[in-house]
């Protein structure tokens, strides 16, 4: 895992965006399999999107709190960027090559509907945010919700609550989540 988050920095001071994120998008994968190994079906196969959200939401989640803060176990009580995002955006970066996220943004009213859009950002500050247009005669208000994310703030994040986790986790328990890569020339 010290491989992997080497890696993902070093991609980012090079600003290959693309790789450093693919790969920090696979840490909750790689370290949930440890924090939640009781996750599994009846089959014995890992609960994978349960464990991803699960390890993003209890050690990542807080980097994404919007103003209106914390509670008082120090999580986001309403995170612009979800762990039900970042395993959307996973899967869709990862297995479709895109970052078409459908997610869900604060409290929804019966009378609005709703138009959410997702934006990575480089060279950026994350940020969200709600507007709509006064509708006409019939029309229902279109409230549209935009989060935009910058790649840089993400991966960091990753990398940072890696870390902390790996503390509490013994070398032994690690071993064997490291690529090997072998030198032939």
């Amino acid at each position: 895992m010290k491989q992997t988050i080497a890696a993902i920095r070093d991609a980012v001071a090079k600003e290959c965006w693309l790789p450093a994120l693919a790969l920090a998008l696979t840490i909750p994968d790689v370290l949930s399999q440890n924090a939640y190994p009781e996750l599994v079906n009846n089959r014995g196969n890992r609960l994978v999107g349960q464990q991803y959200r699960r390890w993003f939401h209890e050690n990542v989640e807080h980097h994404f709190a919007d103003h209106t803060g914390y509670d008082d176990n120090w999580e986001a009580k309403r995170p612009y960027f979800t762990a039900d995002m970042c395993y959307k955006l996973r899967c869709e970066l990862l297995h479709a090559g895109n970052d078409d996220i459908d997610f869900e943004y604060g409290e929804r009213e019966e009378d609005r509907d709703y138009d959410y859009d997702f934006e990575l950002r480089v060279h950026a500050c994350n940020s969200f945010g709600a507007w709509w247009v006064t509708p006409h005669g019939d029309e229902r208000i279109t409230e549209h919700v935009r989060v935009c994310l910058d790649i840089k703030t993400l991966c960091d994040a990753l990398c940072e609550e890696a870390e902390r986790f790996m503390q509490h986790v013994s070398e032994e328990e690690l071993e064997g989540y490291s690529v090997r890569i072998v030198d032939v020339a």
